[in-house]
Formats: C-alpha cells, sequence, structure tokens
C-alpha cells in the first residue's frame, strides 16, 4: 500500500508493508537428501538448524512492524 501526503509544495510517501506470520517451513525429503550428498559431514548451517531448530521466529520482529 502507497499513501501520497501532500503538504504544500512537498509530496511525502508513506509505505506501508503488511507480513504475515507463518511457521518455518520443513526442510523437504529432497532437499535434505541433496544436502546431505553435498555435505555428508554437514555444514555449519546444516549442524545449527539440527541442534536448535529455527534460531528466528516472525513474533520475535512483531513490535517492529506494527
Amino acid at each position: 500500500m502507497m499513501e501520497v501526503t501532500s503538504r504544500g509544495d512537498d509530496v511525502h510517501e508513506v509505505l506501508a508493508m503488511s507480513l504475515r506470520a507463518h511457521e518455518p517451513l520443513p526442510v523437504r525429503d529432497l532437499t535434505a537428501q541433496v544436502a546431505r550428498a553435498a555435505f555428508p559431514d554437514g555444514c555449519l548451517g546444516m549442524r545449527l538448524r539440527d541442534a536448535l531448530g529455527p534460531v528466528f521466529r516472525d513474533d520475535d520482529f512483531a513490535d517492529l512492524f506494527p
């Protein structure tokens, strides 16, 4: 959504963004299979996700995007 407001000779744009919260998507089986083939010992990103799960959730940022 874009709203254009005018104050005298100045024109200001107010931009709004809409985000929909959702749960993290699971890793697809084929994606996991390819990742394991490419990185048999895993890589840092894979090990972190396996150990911690999702690090950031949408709710963590809700206050920043009213």
